[in-house]
């Protein structure tokens, strides 16, 4: 892949960076979300091997992302880029290990088993159809415990590929009990509001009564991190962006919801100055809205709205301007 041609159906962006992992001699594998890839709306999640680390930031940045400053995402790591011509934020969330749960406390040692069966399908390497299918259905279950309609035939599916003699599935019999991948194959299958969410909350607490010690540590490690104002190396600098003029306050929310990196919007009052700096010394995306026009002192983007133009016009034009200061080798 990494000098043939353009894989089939994907993002130029996400293209070039499997092609850059390719290039550092990284072993990995698109854990999920190969039928997305043209146009990610969301991550796209990537397992690379556990000692690669050390090539990554560099192949990825080469490839024009940039590192992502997050912390309390368990072994997770982020990369963002802006792409112009999609109006779409690309964000890889790259981990060396294969964990579930809305902290990553839930841990397996399913990562190299996963590395070692992947295939190369239309140019991507995929996991085996399993793996794939474990993964999915596990990712629903403990990481978003709710079946949203978008979901519900994705988990039908994969329900019917996943099979109990699957790797995953004999990590989850020993660990939980011999009955719970079948229950949670059956439960995926009839794919029912109410009967999924009460399958995700009980397949968590029986994980956690059955490894107390290991997801206790994971849950207060990454809670922890959550809590801790310190700038992630390698990850760009914080940023300030005025918003003036009568339209700022929903160009103000907008730009808080789209942005993918960490961020924080800082309203007129006491102690702003000072709640600035914090935020930017940690690599913080800070928004500033002001429905008055004045001038913004240190502000790195400057954007004066009217109320008159469509404010996903005005979100594009800010996130051109945030990621010409963000893009690898402006900070």
């Amino acid at each position: 892949m990494a000098d043939g041609p353009p894989a089939t159906g994907v993002h130029p962006v996400v293209d070039g960076a499997f092609r850059a992992l390719d290039r550092a001699g990284l072993t990995w594998v698109l854990l999920r979300g190969a039928d997305e890839l043209a146009h990610p709306a969301g991550d796209v999640d990537v397992l690379v091997q556990r000692d690669g680390l050390d090539r990554l930031d560099a192949a990825l940045t080469g490839a024009g992302l940039r590192r992502m400053g997050v912390r309390g995402h368990g072994r997770h790591r982020f990369y963002f880029r802006w792409d112009a011509a999609s109006g779409l934020w690309i964000t890889l969330d790259v981990v060396t290990d294969v964990d579930f749960g809305r902290l990553q406390h839930l841990r397996t040692p399913l990562a190299d088993g996963y590395l070692a069966r992947r295939r190369r399908v239309d140019g991507l390497w995929r996991p085996d159809p399993g793996d794939e299918a474990w993964f999915l259905l596990l990712h629903v279950l403990l990481d978003k415990r709710r079946l949203a309609p978008s979901r519900r035939d994705g988990v039908r599916a994969a329900a019917g590929r996943a099979r109990l003699p699957d790797p995953t599935a004999v990590f989850l019999a020993a660990l939980l009990g011999g009955h719970w991948p079948r229950r949670a194959l059956e439960v995926c299958a009839r794919a029912q509001d109410a009967e999924f969410a009460r399958l995700a909350a009980a397949l968590i607490r029986r994980w956690t009564r059955r490894a107390p010690l290991g997801v206790g540590t994971a849950w207060l490690r990454t809670l922890t991190a959550r809590g801790t104002d310190l700038p992630v190396p390698g990850s760009p600098p914080g940023l300030t962006v005025a918003v003036t003029g009568p339209g700022a306050a929903p160009v103000a929310r907008a730009l808080r919801a789209r942005f993918p990196g960490p961020r924080r919007v800082v309203g007129a009052r006491p102690g702003r100055a000072a709640a600035v700096r914090l935020h930017r010394r940690v690599g913080r995306l800070v928004v500033l809205p002001d429905a008055r026009r004045r001038p913004v002192p240190g502000a790195d983007v400057v954007l004066a709205v009217d109320g008159t133009r469509p404010v996903d016009d005005v979100v594009a034009e800010a996130m051109a301007a945030i990621w010409a200061q963000l893009a690898p080798g402006q900070r």
